[in-house]
Parts: C-alpha cells; sequence; structure tokens
C-alpha cells in the first residue's frame, strides 16, 4: 500500500516514543525528530508504506545509537501475554467451536502494537473480542482451506500476540506449519528470538524475512521465502503492517486477521479503528483513501 499524507503524523509519533523508549537523553530525542523531519521531506505518493517505515526506525536507531528502541516493551508484553495464556487457552478448549475461538485470540493479540494508536489494554480487549462481530467475515472459507490444508505459513507480527497465535497454531498441530518473523528488531515486531522466547518454536518451524521491515516487501524477499509463499497451502497474514503490504496480492490461499487501526486503513476496507477481520485477500474490494 502507497504511502498517505496521514502517515505523516505517525512516523514523527513513533520517532518521539521510539527515541524516549532508547533514552533519556534529550539531546538525542531532538536529533531523532530533526533527522526524521529531514526524510520526511523527501517523502512522496510514490512510497509504499513499508518501506517508508522501515527508513524512519532506522533513522530512529542511529541517532539514539540503540539498536532496538522497544526491547524492553517487547520483553513487557512478552511476559504479560505468557500469563493470560493459560485462561486462553481454557476459553478456547471450552468453546463450541475451538478452532473460531483461537482465530479470536489470534485477532484479539494484535493489539499490542506500539506502530498504531491503538489500544493496549489486553484483558479488555481479549474479552470484548471472543463476542464481537467481524467487520469482514470470510470465516468460513478460511476455515475450509485450513481444515484441507497440509502446510501453512503464518505472517507473524507483534512480540505479545505471538503468544497469542500459539492456541491458532495448538489447533493445527496436524499440519506443516512455518512461522515468519521480521529479519531484525523493528517496532515491538517480532524478530526469531522473541518468537523462541514466546515458545513457537516449539510448534513450528520459524524463519525470518531478513529484514528490518514492519511488513512484508514481497518485491525485496529472497527466492527461498518466494518459492515457500507460492508453495504453500495458506497463509495467514497476521496484523496491519502485513495487510499494508500484501494487500494487493490477489490470492485465494491469503487471509488477513487483524484489527483496524488507523483511519487510512479504515478508509481503505470500510472499516472503523477497532473493528475485526479475517480477509481472504481475493475478496477484498480496496476502498480510495
Amino acid at each position: 500500500m502507497k504511502i498517505h499524507v496521514d502517515c505523516i503524523p505517525c512516523y514523527f509519533r513513533q520517532a518521539l516514543q521510539a527515541a524516549r523508549f532508547a533514552t533519556g537523553d534529550e539531546t538525542l530525542w531532538w536529533r531523532t525528530m530533526a533527522d526524521v523531519a529531514a526524510y520526511v521531506q523527501t517523502l512522496g505518493p510514490h512510497m509504499l508504506s513499508h518501506d517508508a517505515a522501515e527508513q524512519v526506525h532506522r533513522i530512529i536507531r542511529q541517532a539514539t545509537h540503540c539498536a532496538d528502541p522497544y526491547a524492553r516493551v517487547k520483553t513487557e508484553f512478552n511476559r504479560r501475554a505468557q500469563e493470560m495464556l493459560p485462561d486462553a487457552r481454557r476459553r478456547v478448549q471450552a468453546a463450541a467451536d475451538p478452532l473460531d475461538a483461537a482465530a479470536r485470540m489470534a485477532i484479539a493479540g494484535n493489539v499490542i502494537d506500539f506502530g498504531s494508536q491503538a489500544f493496549l489494554d489486553l484483558d479488555e480487549t481479549v474479552e470484548k473480542i471472543l463476542d464481537m462481530p467481524f467487520a469482514i467475515d470470510h470465516r468460513r472459507e478460511f476455515f475450509e482451506q485450513l481444515k484441507a490444508a497440509r502446510t501453512v505459513l503464518v505472517l507473524a507480527d507483534n512480540t505479545g500476540e505471538i503468544v497469542f497465535d500459539k492456541l491458532l497454531l495448538e489447533q493445527l498441530q496436524d499440519k506443516r506449519l512455518i512461522v515468519n518473523v521480521r529479519g531484525a528488531p523493528i517496532l515491538n515486531d517480532a524478530t526469531p528470538q522473541d518468537a523462541r522466547e514466546a515458545g513457537l518454536h516449539e510448534l513450528a518451524e520459524i524463519i525470518d524475512t531478513g529484514l528490518p521491515n514492519p511488513g512484508i516487501p514481497i518485491e525485496r524477499m529472497d527466492t527461498d521465502f518466494l518459492d515457500l509463499f507460492n508453495s504453500v497451502d495458506i497463509i495467514i497474514s497476521k496484523g496491519q503492517a502485513n495487510f499494508e503490504s500484501l494487500c494487493e496480492q490477489d490470492r485465494g490461499n491469503l487471509f488477513f486477521l487483524f484489527t483496524t487501526k488507523c483511519r487510512l486503513v479504515g478508509r481503505r476496507t470500510g472499516t472503523r479503528i477497532g473493528d475485526i477481520m479475517l480477509i481472504r485477500s481475493d475478496k477484498l474490494e480496496l476502498q480510495d483513501a
């Protein structure tokens, strides 16, 4: 998805947030904001949103001399999600349709996102999403394909969220499961280390993009990833950033599971902030922003 002028305030908000996470040195906060401001002046509507975000966060890391500004909060949200996991697992196991409940839990975890202005009351959100209607609902096709699939590729998103993804992976242990994470730290997105700390390696193969990009820049992915992407039976894309980078992929086996977190994505999908969605990519009609 191309950037929009509405993305600019978000980049500045992320820059200040990340700088404050990275350092207590106020002079470096100012340097970060100045460097991001200089970069923003080079942007135009031709730029892909995930590539612009990658560059903004590269600037933040350089300005603050911090390789992973979100390291502390990533650990904290993985810990909080792990504390909630036993109760969430009991809810899934007791549900009339455990697979549906597990998918809802996976979407509930998607609120853990420092890249957006999404709410972060995890307990309240999990409770709410278990009964929330889907704004876009392609669950029937999703479950039909999932049950028939032998190989499943999960494009993971944030730390904390990946703990809730385990509930979905546990429902699919009769299949070959591959979980893809980011190649290097960006925002609070999950890296291979985060995935191992969350225990995903016990349920699935862990691979990474090789890039510090908040989405899946398909035009830059290596041949091994593309071969996998094109050969698996079903692809589960978690989170808004993955949606932004893949929303123009017209595939009947690509499904987006996420919560709307910004007005731009809401306009493109015809949804409101806080809505939950399970979208089959070839059935999505993107709206003009």
